[in-house]
């Protein structure tokens, strides 16, 4: 069963995740961001108003962790940063979004069944620009692009949408939009002027 009021918007590093919802985010009412917790640095002129990532210390997350607030915590890419979730408190007549990686669906799903997923996509050399600029010393950008194509073809085996993020944001945006109307019809979403 669809659980009609969950998104689960997934894709590699670099493909415009946080960039799109972002956008959508500024002219859609109806949508309600629950946060991952994060260790991992604030990037220079990383930006986000509606926090699909909350920063913490390793002293933060240490008590939230000792004090039980996660369901999951994790580690990705080999790097000293550890991401943990929260229990989603859904909010009635929206639509309750959470930004994750492929590799961290399945404890998803074994704490929330259900949902739909939209993956976001981009060309990889399109990936590798983003990512280079973006990295900071010690980040492991060769383990990043070594894993695009199979978080890629594993993302689209538990996808419902694919967001293709390839031109400009505001397209990638529209697609979003569209299908945020065919997927959860009940809610009224306004098109991006």
């Amino acid at each position: 069963m669809i659980n009609s009021n969950l998104l689960i918007i997934i894709g590699p590093s670099g493909v415009g995740k946080s960039s799109i919802l972002n956008d959508v985010m500024e002219n859609c009412d109806d949508l309600v961001v629950h946060p991952t917790y994060t260790t991992r640095p604030i990037r220079k002129n990383e930006t986000s108003k509606f926090n699909e990532h909350i920063f913490l210390s390793d002293e933060e997350f240490d008590k939230l962790e000792s004090n039980n607030e996660f369901i999951e915590v994790v580690q990705l890419f080999e790097l000293p940063y550890r991401y943990g979730l929260k229990k989603i408190k859904a909010e009635k007549g929206k639509l309750n979004i959470v930004m994750l990686r492929q590799s961290v669906m399945g404890l998803m799903q074994k704490h929330y069944p259900g949902g739909i997923v939209y993956q976001i996509e981009a060309d990889y050399e399109k990936v590798g620009h983003r990512l280079k600029q973006r990295t900071r010393k010690g980040d492991n950008l060769g383990t990043r692009l070594k894993i695009y194509d199979d978080e890629i073809r594993k993302g689209r085996e538990i996808a419902n949408r694919i967001i293709k993020n390839n031109t400009t944001l505001r397209v990638a945006s529209f697609d979003f939009i569209d299908n945020l109307n065919k997927d959860f019809a009940y809610l009224k979403y306004g098109i991006i002027e």
